[in-house]
Formats: C-alpha cells, structure tokens, sequence
C-alpha cells in the first residue's frame, strides 16, 4: 500500500486489520520498527514512516498491572 494522504495511520492500521494483515510502520530516514501507528518517528521525529506487513513470526510482551496484596488490620 502507497502512501496514504489525508487518512489517519489508525485507519490503515484498521484497514488491514479488516484485510487480515497486521501491520506496522517503518521509518525510512533511521530504519526502525515503529508501533502502534503514528504520524512522525518516535525515534527520530522523521514523517516519512511507510507500511510493511509482519511476517507473523515475532513475538509480542503483555504487561500486567502489578497484583493487589489485600491489607489486612486487626483492631487492639
């Protein structure tokens, strides 16, 4: 997919979501991965991200929110 004026980078994302791709953005002035989609390089502040699709070999990481220890008080 060419560059895509006026759309939102969400909007492609969702597009090939819709398509059963999932994609991600590459930014083309220093070379990295860039996700979730965004307008500039987090990286470098470069526009000029293009689309690529994953291979669907990686890997991906889920944070957790840290576990609650219920406090518990005794009275005197």
């Amino acid at each position: 997919m060419g560059e895509r004026i006026g759309i939102s980078p969400a909007a492609v994302y969702a597009e090939g979501l819709v398509g059963g791709r999932l994609r991600y953005q590459r930014c083309t002035r220093c070379g990295h991965a860039v996700f979730f989609p965004r307008v500039v390089c987090p990286h470098c502040g470069d526009a000029r991200l293009e689309w690529e699709d994953s291979a669907g070999s990686g890997w991906s990481t889920r944070r957790r929110p840290p576990a609650v220890v219920p406090v518990t008080t005794t009275s005197p």
